[in-house]
């Protein structure tokens, strides 16, 4: 997590592995509750399943464009192999890590 890239890299590793736990843990910095805690077992397993059946679909990344907005926050584009598209990320530097910023957003 030392680096836009590695955070990254760490987002897409725990994300085929269904590790709803590190992905809140180790790549996400937001503002919000932790979505997660409020989900039941059966739940929190289909979510798991879906994180791994969704990375399926994406057996290669790269980032296509990195765009520093300033010393703690970066834009990124990741193409993937699911469709082609482009997807953007804005990863925030909290401490001495690169997280995934997301603030405002809905992740789950």
């Amino acid at each position: 997590m030392n680096s836009p890239e590695n955070a990254v890299t760490s987002f897409f590793h725990y994300l085929s592995q269904g590790n709803i736990d590190a992905l809140l843990a180790r790549c996400f910095f937001g503002d919000g509750p932790n979505p997660i805690e409020s989900l039941n077992e059966e739940t929190r397993e289909q979510a798991s399943e879906s994180l791994k059946e969704f990375s399926a679909q994406v057996p290669a990344f790269r980032i296509s464009k990195l765009e520093h907005q300033s010393e703690s926050d970066v834009s990124v584009q990741i193409q993937t192999a699911l469709e082609g598209e482009a997807l953007p990320f804005k990863l925030r530097k909290v401490g001495s890590e690169w997280k995934l910023n997301a603030e405002g957003e809905q992740f789950f």
